[in-house]
């Protein structure tokens, strides 16, 4: 149809570090990124549209070494490895409308939302993991590991934060060579990340020290007149 347009791109890559041993060693992302435009009559046009991405980065690492008691005869204390591995996935949505209508041969408004909803979403494994004293053997009847390596890994929680915008501006054609336009924007932004109001109640906090950085929400609203001119 004449009056209907459609459009989808997407997209899809993957990188890997075979002689990376530790940091980044794997990454992807995807896009999905489909679009529709529609002539509601010759005055009116609309236009939909929405957007995906995941990313994805695996990590690797190691911590030092634990100490266990081999009790092998002779063999003494043991070093074993903490690995472990974190993989971030980063997803966001987007999607929006917006819409012209030519009211006049010279008055014409335009109207636009756009909706954003961003997760970044962590995951972390410990492969050398002792979660007691004695459960990782440094050999055959050991020990194990002993403080400060014998804790449990917590899953960090989500970090998820929203993004509304909308905005209506109009313009008026004074002359062939003057147009004046006046707009109103409205955007308002909300993080729920963990880091701006965990508490720090563990002792382990005691030399640690916290970024001091706010909340990032904030709420914005804007109005711009202005003139166009051409010579």
């Amino acid at each position: 149809r004449d009056n209907l347009s459609l459009d989808l791109n997407g997209k899809y890559y993957e990188d890997t570090y075979p002689n990376a041993v530790y940091g980044l060693t794997k990454d992807h992302v995807i896009t999905v990124d489909p679009d529709v435009g529609f002539a509601v009559n010759d005055k009116v046009n609309a236009h939909l549209f929405y957007a995906y991405e995941k990313a994805y980065y695996l990590l690797d690492s190691t911590s030092g070494g634990q100490s266990g008691t081999d009790s092998n005869p002779g063999a003494g204390t043991t070093a074993v490895p903490f690995y472990w591995n974190r993989g971030e996935s980063s997803v966001a949505h987007t999607v929006g409308a917006n819409a012209d209508w030519q009211a006049t041969s010279k008055l014409k408004f335009n109207l636009g939302y756009t909706f954003q909803l961003g997760t970044i979403g962590y995951g972390m494994d410990g492969s050398g993991l002792c979660p007691t004293v004695g459960s990782c053997n440094a050999g055959p009847g050991g020990t194990g590991a002993t403080a400060p390596w014998n804790y449990t890994i917590i899953q960090i929680p989500d970090s998820r934060s929203t993004l509304n915008s909308a905005s209506i501006s109009g313009e008026y054609k004074l002359t062939e060579a003057a147009t004046i336009s006046l707009g109103y924007g409205f955007e308002r932004y909300h993080s729920n990340d963990y880091l701006y109001t965990q508490a720090a109640t563990s002792p382990l906090y005691a030399n640690f020290v916290l970024p001091g950085d706010g909340n990032p929400s904030y709420t914005v609203q804007t109005v711009g007149v202005g003139i166009h001119m051409k010579w």
